[in-house]
């Protein structure tokens, strides 16, 4: 299986935290990690880099998609506003999909089905 610690340093990278903030998600990292494990070709591809990426990739559109802010687009309680970019769950879609495109010759079908939620 992915070393999920390889996992948990791309996701860092892309969502800008630190260790301890992406490792409050292992959960989702081991679950994207035994699902795209399940789909490759060979273990010995298991720790590539593009299979690491697509794992953080998609641990990171799940975390989105789970956000329990997610639904919040903006709020304002005197000096203090907070306002969600609605781009980011599109943006970490669009991603999956080019980490699932790196992959297609690592996988046993070669090809890829994703659907929107």
């Amino acid at each position: 299986m992915t070393d999920s610690n390889l996992v948990i340093s791309e996701l860092m990278l892309i969502m800008n935290c630190s260790k301890e903030e992406a490792e409050h998600y292992g959960s989702y990292v081991q679950s994207a990690t035994a699902s795209v494990c399940s789909l490759l070709k060979s273990n010995e591809y298991e720790n590539d880099a593009r299979i690491v990426h697509l794992c953080a990739a998609k641990t990171y559109y799940t975390i989105l998609l789970t956000d329990e802010n997610g639904s919040l687009s903006s709020f304002k309680a005197g000096d203090i506003s907070y306002k969600v970019d609605n781009n980011s769950l599109n943006n970490a879609r669009i991603l999956l999909e080019n980490a699932y495109a790196d992959c297609e010759q690592l996988t046993a079908s070669g090809k890829f089905a994703f659907k929107a939620v």
